[in-house]
Formats: C-alpha cells, structure tokens, sequence
C-alpha cells in the first residue's frame, strides 16, 4: 500500500479559510463512506506504464477537483469549523492479487477485508483526512 497527500491544485481563498458545518454535518463528523474503484488487470496492462499512468490521472484529478471542493482539503477545528488550510488528502494505491469474480460473483464474501488494508484511516476518524481516495 503507497499512502501520498494530495494538495489543492490551487489554494483556497483567503476569505474562505473557515468553513461552518450544518448541524447534520457536526453530528456525522466520524462518518465515512469509502470507495474503491476496481480496474482489471487488461484494462491496466492495455496502458504503456499503466498502473503509474493511472495513479497520476486519478492523483491530478483528485488535486483539481479539491480546488473546487477546498474544505475536503481542510481539517477539522472544532465539531462546528473545518479550517480550509490546504493540508489535503490522503490518496491510498492498494494492489491485490485477486480474481475480479471473487468480489463480483459473490456478494457474500467480506469484499472489506479484500478491499480495505488493515489500519484504514478512516477505521477511527480522529485526526484524520477528511477525504481519503484508494486506488
């Protein structure tokens, strides 16, 4: 597993540095819903240098799409402010040697324990990023 912080592509407004959470938000303040994109190996392989290739697409993509969303690059000040200060956030490549089927064809496997390394940041929530990508 490469863990990597990724900045803003630009930096936050000076007149944005505070974000105020709803009320919603202050209560769900440990509450994650990760994702993880799956490619198959052809779809990699079928890129020169693919897996590098892929990463750096996604890492840009994530870099410029938190310029817009700045306070996902934030953390948290207290249970009502996210402090927009660019720190970033946490971008995981995770390879695993594993039939696609395995997680497709049966739903009732612990596709987590597949998925999700030991240790996950988001496992606890306390001073963590806010926003976690895993590749």
């Amino acid at each position: 597993m490469i863990s990597i912080i990724i900045k803003p592509f630009t930096p936050t407004p000076s007149t944005q540095r505070l974000h105020k959470l709803s009320l919603l938000d202050q209560c769900l303040t440990h509450f994650y819903i990760p994702l993880v994109f799956f490619y198959t190996k052809n779809q990699v392989n079928a890129i020169p240098n693919g897996p590098k290739i892929l990463s750096n697409l996604l890492s840009n993509s994530l870099s410029k799409t938190l310029s817009y969303y700045y306070p996902w690059a934030g953390s948290l000040k207290d249970n009502a402010t996210i402090e927009c200060d660019d720190h970033g956030a946490e971008f995981l490549e995770v390879q695993i040697n594993s039939p696609m089927d395995k997680v497709v064809n049966h739903p009732d496997s612990n596709v987590k324990d597949l998925t999700f390394p030991q240790g996950v940041p988001w496992a606890h929530g306390v001073d963590r990023a806010l926003i976690v990508e895993e590749y």
